[in-house]
């Protein structure tokens, strides 16, 4: 094996156990995960009230592109 495949491969396990404990110390900190909490559930009602006014945009930039096909047929 060659000196630098061996490198790569230790850094990719020191990443890949990285990854792995990284969730469990940041769950022992209860602020932070109360933090991120908060702010889920805001951007959860914000994304809840985005679709009220995307939705009917959406629907009249349609009839808008219909109607001017209509429109420019029937000219």
């Amino acid at each position: 094996m060659q000196k630098s495949s061996l490198k790569v491969r230790a850094v990719t396990a020191v990443a890949v156990m990285a990854s792995f404990t990284a969730p469990m110390a940041f769950a022992a900190d209860s602020g932070a995960s109360a933090a991120l909490d908060s702010i889920l559930a805001e951007a959860t009602d914000l994304l809840a009230k985005g679709w009220l006014i995307i939705v009917p945009i959406t629907v009249g930039f349609i009839g808008m592109k219909l109607f001017r096909k209509v429109s420019n047929k029937a000219t």
